[in-house]
């Protein structure tokens, strides 16, 4: 009589909680009572939070079909130990990386449930506290290829002696990064810039952007070297004649010229070629 006793009652008040269990308790009566002993599951806050990659989870109960429907502040009221499964997409060029469930214990102290790595569906017990899930997506690794498109073009022998014609980079999607710089070298032909086919056009400048250049996960981008042949003059020496200065011709590397008619003239001399050393040793033309 007058001890303190715990469940069932008449008239029962809650006593106390443990471990998602609410405890019902009374002060023992001048009679005997024949006690049953019962327990009811806690009802705790489920609350979501999904970074800007990923698209808002859905929760299932239960293994129910149908999603649970959330409150007015979006949490969801789950009763210990339910089964939770949760849901969810990423946004385009993401890949959901994973989900972190912690919950709030009757001491306030946070605890973690468990992290996973499992994608977009995940299914946990409800712990005994308020608790929160958290899914963040992560952008898809995607590879450039440069390619020289030129065979005699290549990249300097320190620089891949194996790959002299290609070289790669590595990108995440959504990060701010740049192109690599040209690094091949082609005699007589200066780098224009980049194009997306063979032998096209440059519409990618040197070190330009190679954000979001795809969103496939493990994706590859080719990126093909443009080349514009250099321009050279030929320069017309009197050597010795007399006259204006001739007008240079100018010509692109590795194209044909037709060379000026002489219009220098020099006392005692016929004109006989043009020639490119001054003692006329070299290559006549």
């Amino acid at each position: 009589y007058g001890d303190e006793v715990f469940e069932w009652a008449p008239d029962p008040q809650p006593y106390y909680d443990t471990d998602g269990v609410t405890q019902l308790g009374w002060t023992m009566p001048e009679e005997n009572l024949t006690l049953k002993i019962s327990a009811t599951p806690q009802t705790y806050k489920l609350a979501l939070d999904a970074d800007e990659h990923s698209g808002e989870p859905i929760v299932y109960l239960d293994g129910s079909a149908t999603p649970a429907v959330p409150n007015a502040d979006g949490t969801y009221d789950v009763m210990f130990g339910q089964n939770v499964s949760l849901t969810t997409t990423a946004a385009t060029g993401y890949t959901v990386g994973g989900w972190a469930v912690s919950y709030v214990d009757k001491n306030y102290a946070t605890k973690k449930v468990t992290t996973s790595n499992v994608g977009s569906l995940y299914s946990f017990p409800m712990p005994a506290g308020d608790t929160t899930a958290k899914i963040e997506s992560t952008g898809n690794t995607f590879t450039i290829v440069y390619m020289s498109d030129s065979a005699d073009a290549k990249t300097p022998s320190t620089y891949d002696p194996a790959n002299s014609t290609r070289y790669t980079q590595t990108v995440t999607y959504g990060d701010a990064t740049a192109m690599v710089m040209n690094q091949f070298e082609r005699a007589g032909y200066s780098f224009v810039g980049w194009s997306d086919e063979s032998g096209g056009d440059a519409s990618f400048l040197n070190g330009g952007s190679a954000k979001n250049l795809t969103a496939e996960a493990n994706g590859t981008v080719y990126r093909y070297a443009v080349w514009k042949a250099n321009t050279y003059q030929v320069v017309y020496n009197a050597n010795g004649g007399e006259g204006a200065q001739m007008a240079a011709t100018p010509v692109d590397f590795g194209s044909d010229v037709t060379l000026s008619a002489n219009t220098y003239a020099r006392a005692g001399y016929k004109f006989y070629a043009w020639n490119t050393q001054a003692d006329g040793l070299g290559t006549d033309y």
